[in-house]
């Protein structure tokens, strides 16, 4: 998408606002972790107590950035080859990657998971078998080549949803039935309205088992610095119970912005690696659906996005959820992969577009101009990414409120805001 007329770019009279000065802080949340993620496989493939010999088994592999993904996967791939499997994967994301086979494998790709790294074959077709019909009505799809395999092992980050709360969000059973299920899954769940997937995601997913030859489950949780906390091999009599035990580890591990409010929210990158909505409504407060509840977050009075992840590939969804952005940025996002999936999850307000500024500067003097009972300068906070909030910046109209806090502290001094000739913001940018 090209925006050249400098007449839709908001021009702002008079002289800029002066700007806060800005400071890093750092953010404390539970750092339990897998130190010895090999290890932690062999014992979860030993205990399952399955014959994988001269079986032919499917992978699941996602769109979500995962930690050490490339290496899990390859882990788990050679786990399988030396108890005698014929291991390949498959690229379950739904819609995602333009809701085609080759950009789905290109967006696992983009982590590092090729035929070349896994030394398997990698199955990107959206062919799907239906296995029939819930007592709803919902029709339950799976990938074909999954399907005609000796078995299936349904691996997945278990972590809460960008759209909706419930039991079951985002994990094994999503996987199953959006992710497997392709983009005629997802369109089918996805159009009976997220308020009411928590209660058709589980008999979704106990028909998925009844009827596929799914063989194990593996759940990945992280803990807030995004590293692997616990890695959960379950068996399929167990799924969904042990699915539901996992998200309420993966909430209670939860990061998110330890401030009560916020006038201005810089964002570096949205992406989909980053969260189904480009950026986590369990950080912002901002779901995709605005009648949606259960999202907590401090205060946000105005969200400001500067760039996406490479591991995006041009899919700017959740660029709805900001209020301004700059013309740089609208002109890298793909608009055919963004409404593609706006389309098929039916909310439509991740694929708007937000005010666009003409540069960063721009960008941060028009959310400050637009906010109200600002103090001080404003209060500011600078993060990377809303994946990545253990070190974030903050302006000095925040410092007296952390002072008073246990779960976040300062660990530089406040100085100026730089910019690039570009008027790209610059402090700390190494650092993002």
């Amino acid at each position: 998408m090209q925006v050249f007329a400098e007449e839709v770019i908001p021009v702002l009279e008079g002289e800029k606002i002066c700007l806060p000065r800005m400071a890093k802080a750092r953010q404390k949340f539970s750092a339990k972790e897998i130190k010895d993620i090999s290890a932690e496989i062999e014992k979860g493939l030993s205990s399952c107590n399955l014959s994988f010999d001269r079986k032919k088994i499917a992978i699941t592999v996602g769109s979500r950035g995962i930690w050490k993904i490339k290496e899990i996967v390859k882990i788990i791939i050679e786990g399988l080859k030396k108890r005698g499997a014929n291991p390949f994967i498959v690229a379950a994301m739904g819609s995602h990657g333009g809701a085609n086979a080759e950009g789905q494998k290109e967006l696992i790709e983009g982590y590092g998971i090729s035929e070349n790294t896994m030394g398997v074959p990698i199955i990107g077709s959206m062919e799907v078998i239906e296995l029939g019909k819930t007592p709803q009505g919902i029709r339950v799809f799976c990938q074909k080549q999954a399907f005609e395999a000796d078995g299936i092992i349904v691996m997945n980050k278990v972590k809460p949803h960008a759209d909706f709360k419930g039991e079951l969000e985002s994990g094994l059973a999503k996987m199953m039935i959006v992710g497997l299920g392709k983009h005629r899954g997802a369109t089918e769940i996805h159009h009976r309205g997220f308020a009411h997937i928590t209660e058709l995601l589980e008999p979704a997913a106990k028909l998925f088992l009844k009827r596929a030859p799914v063989v194990l489950g593996i759940g990945i949780i992280e803990n807030a610095y995004d590293r692997i906390m616990e890695l959960a091999f379950t068996e399929p009599g167990r799924f969904l119970h042990a699915e539901k035990e996992m998200l309420r580890k993966a909430k209670a591990n939860l990061a998110g912005i330890n401030l009560s409010g916020i006038d201005v929210l810089l964002i570096n990158k949205i992406g989909k690696n980053i969260s189904g909505e480009g950026m986590d409504p369990n950080v912002t407060g901002r779901p995709g659906s605005y009648l949606q509840e259960g999202f907590s977050a401090p205060i946000i009075q105005k969200i400001v996005v500067f760039g996406m992840t490479e591991e995006t590939h041009n899919n700017g969804v959740g660029i709805g959820m900001a209020d301004i952005t700059t013309r740089e940025l609208i002109n890298q996002i793909d608009l055919k992969q963004v409404y593609t999936n706006a389309i098929t999850s039916t909310l439509l307000g991740p694929a708007r577009l937000p005010v666009i500024a003409a540069t960063q500067r721009d960008a941060l003097d028009l959310a400050l101009r637009t906010c109200y009972d600002i103090e001080k300068g404003g209060k500011i906070v600078w993060i990377p990414d809303t994946a990545h909030l253990e070190e974030i910046y903050v302006s000095e109209a925040l410092k007296e409120e952390i002072d008073k806090r246990e779960d976040i502290e300062l660990i530089s001094e406040f100085k100026e805001m730089q910019w690039s000739v570009q008027q790209e913001l610059l402090l700390g940018k190494e650092n993002l």
